[in-house]
């Protein structure tokens, strides 16, 4: 029996969500509840925004601390100690979010699931050949 991954379904209150500015105070009228609201909203605000946010560490310390997203958030930190900008910040951004969204959204096997398929295979490799 497949089981959803929990992570895929964080969905953030207004108070969690991501915020995207182009300046301290100047909001752009875009926010993100969740990974996917992210991705969607990557190609609707400036490239100014994702600098703004990539250089003071938001992106990173929001996955990391609102979504509990450890691993993406590192990949993010990488980026930013990369000073990558422009489009292919944007770029960036869209295809490890989609990926890290992919892999989320892959389901879970329960533990007697994957005890069940371990012995038939185990059951499948050790059966004798049967000769006519």
């Amino acid at each position: 029996m497949n089981q959803t991954n929990p992570k895929k379904m964080k969905i953030l209150d207004d108070q969690e969500a991501f915020y995207f500015h182009t300046s301290i105070g100047n909001y752009t009228g875009h926010k993100a509840h969740s990974l996917k609201e992210f991705e969607h909203e990557l190609f609707k605000v400036d490239l100014e925004s994702l600098e703004f946010h990539l250089f003071r560490e938001d992106f990173e310390n929001w996955i990391r601390f609102s979504l509990k997203e450890e691993a993406l958030a590192k990949k993010v930190e990488a980026l930013r100690k990369q000073e990558v900008t422009g489009k292919l910040l944007r770029n960036w951004l869209y295809t490890h979010i989609r990926q890290h969204r992919k892999i989320l959204n892959k389901p879970c096997k329960s533990s007697a699931t994957s005890k069940a398929t371990l012995k038939n295979k185990n059951f499948r490799q050790r059966a004798p050949a049967h000769s006519s």
